[in-house]
């Protein structure tokens, strides 16, 4: 464990749900689950086109009829056309136990990414990147060495994140910075000893799980005594020193002056709602699907009209030739 951690500055933010990063209503299955599947319904499709067809025979069966009824099927819905017979019966039977079962284990799937985080964010070039809102606390050394960066990730972060030119400047209190980190999609720049007091004081228990914290500034190591290379007191000084740390003097220390990262214990128990970007992309879905159908809509008056226009054509020519 490293003593000298918990007072280091560094970004802390709450790792960001999975459905922040990647479209969970994609991932369940795999790429060959989701072609096998596919594959699987449209051949029971093709057996049920043939066995309606020979059961209606007064009544034939279109395509179309059979794609609306495996597109109803696989959304849960019912259908209009049933099987009269017994090979047209079985094959509905099968495509509906199929469904079933790939339903169900696409919802419970569904269900476990809804309450998953992403830990995509590792580096500073993927915080960059992330669509986290980036801010810092509103300290001196702060502005300093923020300012003062050489790094062309770090400057960014500064100069397009933090501090955009002609923009508003995202430096906040420790207070206001810690409560926009526990609304989520927020990283904030802070010494951690602290904003653990905070977080300690203010996160309910649920809040606290989640807490990932990456470095901004320089890499500092942790700080060693010196001492002459020569020095008779060398090994006496190395000998206290180790003394202190096995028998816990230097832990007792610092949990007395620093607070360390809170513990999460309650991690997979708390209660996840569902927000617009878990939907966005059943939205998105929704939207062009009307967006379709009303340009479907439109072509169809128009070809209506013109069909209506030539058949009044015709019927006054045939008059006019009948007198």
């Amino acid at each position: 464990m490293l003593y000298y951690d918990c007072y280091r500055v560094k970004f802390i933010f709450r790792q960001p749900p999975l459905s922040f990063v990647q479209n969970i209503f994609t991932l369940p299955f795999s790429r060959a689950v989701w072609v096998g599947s596919a594959a699987l319904i449209a051949v029971i499709g093709f057996v049920l086109f043939h066995a309606l067809k020979w059961e209606n025979r007064m009544r034939p069966v279109s395509w179309s009829d059979v794609l609306l009824l495996s597109v109803g099927v696989v959304c849960q819905q019912g259908s209009q056309i049933d099987g009269k017979g017994i090979p047209g019966r079985i094959t509905m039977i099968f495509l509906f136990v199929i469904v079933i079962f790939l339903y169900t284990s696409y919802s419970a799937y569904v269900v476990a990414l809804l309450q998953s985080t992403t830990t995509s964010i590792r580096s500073l070039t993927d915080l960059l990147e992330s669509g986290l809102t980036l801010g810092a606390h509103d300290i001196t050394y702060n502005r300093q060495y923020m300012k003062n960066v050489s790094d062309s990730v770090r400057k960014a972060i500064y100069t397009q994140r933090i501090s955009p030119p002609g923009g508003p400047e995202r430096f906040y209190s420790m207070a206001e910075g810690l409560d926009r980190v526990r609304r989520g999609l927020f990283a904030f720049h802070l010494e951690q000893a602290a904003g653990y007091k905070i977080i300690s004081d203010t996160y309910t228990e649920d809040e606290k799980c989640n807490l990932q914290t990456m470095n901004f500034l320089i890499e500092i190591p942790d700080p060693w005594v010196t001492i002459n290379k020569h020095s008779p007191y060398r090994e006496i000084v190395a000998m206290g020193y180790r003394m202190v740390h096995e028998r816990g003097f230097q832990y007792r220390e610092n949990h007395r002056f620093y607070y360390w990262k809170p513990e999460c214990s309650s991690r997979g128990t708390n209660f996840v709602s569902v927000g617009i970007i878990d939907c966005y992309s059943a939205l998105l879905m929704l939207v062009f699907g009307m967006l379709a159908a009303m340009a479907i809509l439109f072509v169809e008056v128009i070809v209506q009209k013109k069909l209506y226009q030539k058949l009044n054509v015709t019927r006054v020519c045939t008059n006019s030739r009948k007198r």
